[in-house]
């Protein structure tokens, strides 16, 4: 009887622990780190984003240009705000000013392909998506 009270009680407490694996990662955790490179083709030109989930999230935009090295841009800390994050997608707002006219736009980022491809839409041209590769890179200026 002794046996059949501590099965119970084991029981009680496994039942009632509090499972935390199974809740979704955001975006940004789930891809934390990660470089990716834009699959369109151009003659020296290689576009590249990473995403970090640091004491705050950045979403970074770097540019290889033959030996020139455009070793990114925040585009949260520049001109940019999130709007949305969910497990494998994220809205950013982005908002400038040229001149004395004031643009806006929406870009939505969203992981495919199990995360190895990403699409990038722009709300302006939203027919036209720019398609990312996942790569091996660890530091996206290599």
């Amino acid at each position: 009887m002794k046996k059949l009270l501590y099965l119970f009680l084991a029981l009680t407490v496994i039942s009632c622990s509090k499972d935390d694996d199974n809740e979704p990662q955001s975006f940004f955790e789930k891809y934390d780190g990660v470089v990716w490179e834009e699959e369109e083709d151009y003659e020296d030109y290689i576009n590249r984003i990473q995403f970090n989930n640091g004491t705050s999230v950045s979403v970074n935009y770097y540019g290889v240009e033959g030996d020139y090295v455009d070793c990114g841009v925040d585009l949260l800390e520049s001109s940019g705000e999130l709007i949305e994050v969910n497990e494998n997608s994220f809205v950013l707002f982005i908002e400038y000013f040229e001149g004395d006219t004031d643009y806006s736009y929406t870009v939505t980022v969203t992981a495919i392909d199990g995360g190895s491809k990403l699409t990038v839409v722009d709300s302006d041209i939203p027919n036209e998506p720019d398609v990312f590769n996942r790569t091996s890179l660890n530091q996206p200026c290599d």
